[in-house]
């Protein structure tokens, strides 16, 4: 049987791992854009998408938000309208994980 303290710690864990995740999409995302990688934006923009899906389906808003805002940049930076979306930083990320 598994503990109340044991179901938080892996709770905890599992959204530690999606903050780096975001945080490493985050970098990678601006690493691509400034070299106009236009093969890495679309894939980096699908990978996106999908984890967008996978938090309105466990419905949380703030994280679909935040990665709505990444998924624009990476729009923006396609079609040649660098960073007038807003990129969220570090700080923001981890901040929509602690609400």
């Amino acid at each position: 049987m598994v503990s109340d303290k044991e179901e938080l710690d892996e709770e905890r864990d599992s959204a530690m791992a999606v903050v780096d995740l975001l945080c490493s999409l985050r970098r990678q995302l601006g690493n691509v854009a400034d070299c106009r990688d236009q093969t890495r934006l679309a894939e980096l923009q699908s990978r996106l998408v999908l984890l967008q899906d996978a938090a309105w389906q466990v419905q949380d808003e703030r994280r679909a938000a935040l990665i709505q805002d990444m998924i624009d940049a990476a729009r923006d930076a396609l079609v040649g309208v660098e960073w007038k979306t807003n990129l969220p930083s570090v700080e923001a990320i981890r901040a929509a994980e602690t609400g």
